[in-house]
């Protein structure tokens, strides 16, 4: 028996099969489903970081996990990796995100390297340094704003 598409799982035999066998598929992806549940993954935003936390309910044979990242929700890169700890809630901080749109995934490997794909959360990540100030206030008939550097280096009306 041949794998002809490892990716697809399609199996050519040069055998005829001329009666009836019991037979049994096995898959050595790695996109095997892992009996997790309730998955749940947040990005926050922390001063210039972007923060994901996670929990699920179930299965103990979890080795690891491998934090993705996408600009287009499409592709994903690893940008970390983190031991299973012996709690359900876990955390990564991205210190490096994307200018944008940042869609995250956590990819869970068990200790068979059978993994599963957690829903998406994404966040819009934007490099503004400083604040508007607006002074005086209260104010009568007239206000200053000061923008940050970044605002008014590419001016929008």
């Amino acid at each position: 028996t041949n794998i002809v598409n490892g990716n697809f799982g399609m199996i050519k035999s040069n055998l005829a099969i001329n009666h009836f066998f019991f037979f049994f598929l096995a898959s050595r992806s790695t996109f095997n489903v892992l009996p997790i549940k309730n998955f749940r993954l947040n990005a926050k935003l922390v001063s210039s970081d972007i923060r994901l936390e996670w929990t699920f309910d179930g299965f103990d044979s979890i080795s690891h996990f491998s934090i993705e990242r996408s600009i287009d929700g499409r592709e994903f890169k690893s940008i970390g990796l983190l031991k299973k700890l012996a709690a359900q809630f876990h955390q990564f901080l991205d210190t490096r995100p994307n200018q944008g749109l940042n869609h995250y995934r956590i990819r869970v490997f068990s200790f068979s390297d059978s993994s599963y794909c957690s829903p998406i959360s994404s966040l819009f990540y934007s490099e503004i340094s400083g604040r508007i100030r607006l002074f005086p206030n209260p104010a009568t008939d007239r206000i200053t704003l000061i923008f940050p550097e970044a605002l008014y280096k590419t001016p929008k009306v």
